[in-house]
C-alpha cells in the first residue's frame, strides 16, 4: 500500500528506504562537493550526509505499508557491541585500538555511515528489482566521481596519494581506488548480463580504471565474475554447446596468456603515448606480477594468533594489536577474512560462522537464477578483496552480501524463514533513534 503526500507524489516505505541506500553508497562524493563548493569542515560534511541517509528512515513509520524487517539487524549490531566488550573484559591492553585510537570502534564500526549499516539498508528494500535500480543510479553516479578523481590524480596533480602501507605517499596508483572501482565493474556486468548490452561499455570504462590505476588485488574480482557470467551461459545449454564453448574459452585465455607479456608491452606504450603510466601493466612486463608484498609475513603472524588464541581467538582487533607490533604497519590487520575471523572468534565460533558463509555461497552460486542470486553475486563478487586485502569490519562490500544473504534465504530457507517471521519492527509503530558515536 501506499500513501500519496500532499504533492500528489506516491511514495512506499521501499522508496524510502532506496533513497537512503543511494545517499549511503554515494556519501563521498557528497561529502567531496560539499568541501569543494562550500569549503566546510570535515566534521559538517559527514553529517550532512548522515542526515541525508536516516531522514528517509524517519519517515517510515508515517508511511502505510508492510512491515520492515530489522530485528535481524539489531540481533547483529548487539552481537558486533558485545563481541567488542567482551573483548576488552578479556583483553584490557586492547583499549588504545577498541576505543582512542585512529580507527576505534565507535568511529570505523559504530557510526552511523559505517559499513555494518549497508546491511540494515539493504533489508529495510524488500523489492530486488528497486536494489538494482538504486544500485545503478548509485553507479553512474559513482563512476563519475571516479572519472573526476582519475583525471585529476593522473593529469593534473600528477600522481596518486597512497592508501596502503605508506598511505599518504605519493605513487602511481591507489589500493582503494581500484577495489571501489571493482564494485562499479561488477554492477555493470551483472545490469549488462540482465538489462542492456551498454552497460558493458561501463564495464570496459571501470576495467581500464582498475588496471592503469588499481592494484592487482581487484583483479581476482574481475576474472571471477567473467567466470561466473560464462558459467551461467553455459548452465542451461546443451552438451555440445558446453564442450564448444568451454573449449573456445581454454583456447582464447591460452593465446592470452601465451602473449601476455607482449599485449602488455603494446598497452604500456598506447598508455605512455596518452600521459599514463600503469603499475599492474609494468609488473607483468617484469614478471613481478606474483610478487609478494608482505602478504606471507602478515599470515605467519595471524596463524601463530590463531594457534595461541584459544578456542575462542583474541577478541575483536586482536591482529590490530599483534600485527602492528611486529611490523610497519600503519593498520595492522591480517588482510584475510579467513584468517581475520578465525583471530577475532577463535577456531571453534569461527569455524563455525565459516561454514555458516561457505554453506551460504555455495547454495546461492547453485540456485536457479534470480534476481536475489543476481544481488548476491554483485557483493559477493566485490567482497573478494577481502581474500587479499581488507577487513570485514570496514567493508560496505561484505555486510551488503550478508544481508543480500538472508534476503534471498527469506524466499528459499524455510527454516531461516521461520526464524525471523513476524518479529516486530520499529519502523511501523515508533522510530528508535540511532545511536550516534563520537570518536574518543
Amino acid at each position: 500500500m501506499k500513501l500519496s503526500i500532499p504533492n500528489k507524489i506516491p511514495i512506499s516505505k521501499e522508496d524510502l528506504a532506496c533513497v537512503g541506500l543511494f545517499f549511503f553508497l554515494v556519501k563521498i562524493p557528497i561529502r567531496t562537493v560539499l568541501a569543494h563548493f562550500l569549503h566546510t569542515s570535515a566534521l559538517f560534511n559527514t553529517w550532512v550526509s548522515i542526515a541525508l541517509m536516516y531522514i528517509p528512515l524517519m519517515i517510515m513509520p508515517f508511511i502505510r505499508g508492510k512491515k520492515r524487517k530489522v530485528f535481524d539487524f539489531c540481533l547483529v549490531w548487539v552481537f558486533m557491541f558485545l563481541s567488542c566488550m567482551i573483548t576488552y573484559a578479556f583483553h584490557p591492553d586492547y583499549e588504545y585500538w577498541l576505543f582512542v585510537g585512529e580507527f576505534n570502534i565507535w568511529r570505523c564500526i559504530f557510526y552511523p555511515d559505517q559499513a555494518m549499516y549497508l546491511y540494515l539498508f539493504i533489508r529495510l528494500i524488500d523489492d530486488p528489482e528497486k536494489i538494482f535500480n538504486t544500485l545503478k543510479r548509485a553507479a553512474l553516479l559513482l563512476l563519475a566521481y571516479n572519472l573526476y578523481k582519475f583525471v585529476y590524480s593522473v593529469y593534473i596533480q600528477g600522481y596518486w596519494k597512497s592508501t596502503g602501507v605508506y598511505r599518504g605517499e605519493e605513487g602511481q596508483y591507489n589500493l582503494g581506488f581500484g577495489y571501489d572501482v571493482l564494485f562499479l565493474f561488477v554492477v555493470f556486468m551483472v545490469l549488462g548480463k540482465r538489462n542492456s548490452k551498454w552497460y558493458y561499455c561501463l564495464a570496459g570504462i571501470s576495467l581500464f580504471f582498475i588496471v592503469v590505476a588499481g592494484s592487482r588485488g581487484p583483479l581476482l574480482g574481475v576474472g571471477l565474475i567473467l567466470l561466473l557470467q560464462l558459467l551461467d551461459i553455459i548452465r542451461n545449454r546443451s552438451l555440445f554447446e558446453r564442450i564448444v564453448l568451454i573449449g573456445l574459452f581454454i583456447v582464447v585465455m591460452t593465446v592470452l596468456l601465451v602473449n601476455l607479456t607482449t599485449i602488455m608491452m603494446e598497452v604500456a606504450f598506447f598508455l605512455q603515448r596518452i600521459g599514463i603510466s600503469s603499475r599492474t601493466i609494468m609488473k607483468v612486463i617484469s614478471g613481478e606480477f606474483a610478487k609478494d608484498i608482505g602478504r606471507t609475513r602478515l599470515y605467519q603472524i595471524a596463524i601463530d594468533l590463531i594457534r595461541t588464541g584459544g578456542p575462542f581467538g583474541n577478541g575483536i582487533y586482536g591482529d590490530r594489536v599483534a600485527i602492528s607490533s611486529l611490523t610497519t604497519m600503519w593498520i595492522g590487520y591480517c588482510h584475510q577474512i579467513v584468517l581475520e575471523i578465525l583471530v577475532d572468534f577463535g577456531y571453534v565460533l569461527g569455524s563455525f560462522f565459516l561454514v555458516i558463509m561457505a554453506r551460504r555461497i555455495i547454495k546461492i552460486l547453485f540456485a536457479k537464477e534470480s534476481e536475489w542470486r543476481s544481488l548476491y553475486i554483485i557483493f559477493l563478487i566485490s567482497a573478494s578483496q577481502l581474500i587479499l586485502s581488507g577487513s570485514y569490519l570496514y567493508s560496505s562490500i561484505f555486510w551488503g552480501c550478508f544481508a543480500v544473504g538472508v534476503c534471498w534465504s527469506e524466499r528459499n530457507d524455510i527454516t531461516l524463514s521461520k526464524m525471523i517471521r513476524n518479529k516486530p519492527s520499529i519502523f511501523d509503530s515508533s522510530f528508535t533513534s540511532f545511536s550516534h558515536w563520537r570518536t574518543h
